[in-house]
């Protein structure tokens, strides 16, 4: 199983919709499917999904995971929303996208719009210091460090004071 998203193609942002516990909650029982429009209202109401046993190992999805879901849909609710794996994320995501809420991948965005950071330099330390196998792993040859050092450049100058 893939990590499961709801992805705004709009906006191009998309957050985190809890792995397994989507998958049975919102996949399974059909309230959402890959790839497809979301019923925003039909997430909303899916009770299960929002309510996950209390226990420790549940944590992660009551702190992390629903606040971060609830707050984009309800900020996306009038843009079209997709149900995403990661396999469905599109080849420009590490450019173009941003993902918000639990544990957000280090794309282009993340690091102007949301780490705010301005020169290249800062990302490449940011990197080392918080991604044990971070860009590295994600841009695997010279050209990908190009276009993303390129992407970061442009989000960073958009996102400035």
């Amino acid at each position: 199983m893939n990590n499961l998203y709801f992805a705004c193609t709009e906006c191009k942002i998309f957050v985190d919709a809890g792995y397994r516990w989507a998958y049975w909650n919102l996949a399974e029982p059909g309230v959402v499917d890959s790839r497809m429009d979301v019923d925003v209202e039909r997430v909303l109401n899916a009770a299960d999904y929002w309510a996950p046993p209390h226990e420790p190992n549940s944590n992660w999805l009551y702190d992390d995971v629903l606040p971060s879901v609830r707050q984009f849909l309800s900020d996306h609710r009038r843009h079209r929303i997709v149900f995403w794996e990661s396999n469905d994320l599109p080849g420009d995501y590490l450019l173009e996208w941003l993902q918000i809420g639990y544990c957000p991948l280090p794309t282009a965005r993340f690091f102007a719009e949301t780490l705010r950071l301005r020169d290249w330099a800062a990302v490449l330390n940011y990197d080392k210091a918080v991604y044990e196998h971070g860009l590295e792993a994600l841009l695997y040859d010279e050209a990908q460090v190009t276009a993303f050092r390129k992407a970061f450049c442009r989000w960073s100058e958009a996102a400035a004071p």
